[in-house]
């Protein structure tokens, strides 16, 4: 292809280059879930990180790198690293594909001589010496060729184009180069970030609901690497997410699943949220750290850093002691027994009241409840009324939040998606006011822990002390704040709204019930 060129083009060639190029992701997927691409591209003059959107040449930003950066924070301070931050947040940028590309680049010139067109043959292989034998090897992941008109000569473009397509057979470059080299690999982006719910409103309660248990056991082995690798704190989070989840399904559900069954499978994961608890906490105190620092004035913000060794100490210890947990018998023997038992086919006709039922009609009717309860609880919190109060109703929301996601597609889209931002913007209330509470407490012990382990200096003390009226006086505004919140939450339209989608979906799945049973007579008979 290059030679026929050179024969219809007066091209002029320029020595070829070889790249590195490392395409960067997170665990889940952030930047490809982004409609975009991070890549490092790196030869013997550098190392350049790009950011550019999927399908398309433009660029977002791009920066010199030394290295292939860990976090976003890892960055200089630049455009990119400030627009990246609010896609990354506290994940780990993962390489997932490394690919070098060949890059032959050749000039097209006028009869004067002037440069009018640039020409760049990419080729994709697995490795630089499958580059370098100039086209001989047969290992390619892609080939592309990339015309770049200089400014006023669009003419040439035309000409250049057709050559390729009518002579050398090109056709116009439909995927991305990142997706090229995934499915070479066989790797498929954004698989991390199925959603689990449930889909078919007919679907038998006790199958559908085995198949959310099933999906959420897969998010807790999809992360438990993660966690034991120390690749970034998200692992945990998405782990113990996972468990909570199934422990508030496991809760809820009732007459769907044999009670003597899950008895002891509620003891187990009550017991994994519960030794998975430390190291998360002090994640989280140390990914708040820097917001910790703002609330202090300047002069005595560096006077907490013997705070932040502290954290990390117990960060450390506390990961060691989780990471033998996830090696343990016992929390194999969970895994184990547990799929075993959500694997095992439903009987046919189960004796359970709510088993053979519709999920829908079961479904409507917990989330229905979790709504009430949650109703009746916010509604006797009054300007008084001890924190004990919103932290219960906190986690009554949250039972109804998990109930709503699960069964989301059973329901109308718009409508479902209004009850869930009514209900986040309650639940965003009630968790702040409660983490502002316990980080209160926790600092001051943590200062009592800090003296006994290594002493602490006077200046550290008052600026943790000085913290802690900061979060208090931040508690009481939050505080202040849930009447509006929950206001919203419970108002006549939002109930409403719950009462009739609800309605409506068990009534039609009731009515289509009876049908089939009619007709399933009709042909007995």
């Amino acid at each position: 292809m290059e030679a026929f060129l050179k024969q219809n083009l007066n091209l002029q060639f320029q020595e070829p280059n070889v790249i590195t190029r490392t395409y960067l992701d997170t665990f889940d997927w952030r930047i490809f879930s982004a409609g975009s691409v991070l890549e490092s591209a790196m030869d013997e003059i550098g190392n350049w990180l790009t950011w550019r959107p999927l399908g398309a040449e433009q660029v977002y930003g791009r920066c010199p790198i030394d290295q292939i950066p860990g976090f976003v924070w890892d960055l200089g301070e630049s455009d990119i690293k400030t627009k990246l931050e609010k896609i990354l947040e506290f994940r780990a940028l993962l390489p997932v594909a490394t690919v070098a590309t060949r890059i032959h680049i050749a000039y097209v010139h006028d009869d004067q001589g002037k440069i009018i067109l640039r020409i760049e043959f990419q080729r994709d292989c697995p490795s630089k010496d499958d580059c370098v034998k100039n086209n001989q090897s047969n290992i390619n992941i892609g080939k592309r060729v990339h015309l770049y008109p200089i400014k006023g000569n669009k003419g040439v473009i035309k000409k250049a184009c057709r050559l390729l397509q009518k002579e050398c057979h090109l056709v116009p470059l439909s995927d991305d180069p990142l997706i090229t080299t995934l499915k070479h690999y066989a790797k498929e982006p954004g698989r991390k970030l199925q959603i689990i719910t449930v889909s078919d409103p007919d679907q038998r309660a006790d199958t559908a609901v085995k198949n959310i248990f099933y999906q959420l056991l897969e998010t807790m082995k999809d992360n438990e690497n993660g966690i034991i690798e120390d690749i970034d704190s998200e692992f945990l989070h998405d782990f113990r997410v996972a468990v909570r989840r199934t422990r508030s399904l496991l809760s809820q559900i009732r007459n769907v699943l044999p009670k003597r069954r899950i008895t002891r499978f509620k003891r187990d994961f009550a017991w994994l949220g519960e030794v998975s608890g430390p190291a998360r906490d002090m994640d989280v105190y140390l990914l708040s750290f820097n917001e910790y620092k703002k609330k202090l004035p300047a002069d005595v913000r560096e006077d907490i850093t013997p705070l932040y060794e502290f954290l990390q100490r117990h960060r450390h210890k506390e990961h060691d002691q989780l990471v033998k947990v996830l090696n343990s018998v016992r929390y194999r023997k969970l895994k184990q027994d547990w799929e075993k038992f959500l694997k095992t086919p439903a009987p046919k006709h189960s004796m359970l009241k709510n088993a053979n039922l519709p999920i829908v009609n079961v479904a409507s009717e917990h989330v229905w409840r979790a709504y009430r309860k949650a109703y009746k609880e916010g509604n006797i919190i009054v300007a008084d009324s001890p924190a004990t109060l919103l932290h219960e109703l906190r986690k009554t929301c949250k039972k109804l939040r998990y109930l709503n996601e699960f069964f989301q597609n059973l329901y109308p889209e718009n409508k479902m998606r209004k009850l869930i931002g009514n209900l986040k913007d309650l639940q965003d209330n009630l968790g702040e006011f409660q983490d502002l509470q316990v980080q209160q407490d926790s600092l001051q012990h943590f200062i009592s822990d800090m003296e006994n382990e290594t002493g602490i200096d006077l200046e550290t003390r008052k600026a943790i002390e000085m913290l802690v009226t900061r979060l208090a006086i931040r508690n009481k505004k939050v505080r202040s704040a849930f009447d509006v919140k929950f206001r919203k939450f419970s108002s006549p339209s939002n109930s409403v709204l719950y009462k009739n989608i609800i309605a409506s979906q068990r009534k039609l799945h009731s009515t289509i019930g009876q049908v089939s049973k009619t007709k399933a007579s009709l042909v007995k008979h």
